[in-house]
């Protein structure tokens, strides 16, 4: 899946691109891991970050920005 970027926005929440997977992951504090598919086959994303609503952010090297809500 090559992970590329990693956010924190609060304890027990880590979120990451999975660059080669077209795909964001979530793993908790207790290490249970969820992977999201991305709707654009090929975006390999890249940054993620968190916003202050709670949404993240994923930059695309397509050259899109993704807003997931989890």
């Amino acid at each position: 899946a090559k992970p590329h970027a990693v956010a924190a926005p609060r304890p027990g929440a880590c979120w990451f691109t999975e660059w080669a997977g077209n795909r964001v992951g979530h793993l908790t504090a207790e290490g249970v891991l969820t992977s999201y598919d991305l709707p654009s086959p090929g975006s390999e994303p890249h940054g993620i970050a968190a916003g202050p609503d709670g949404a993240l952010w994923v930059a695309l090297e397509t050259g899109a920005v993704a807003r997931m809500t989890p």
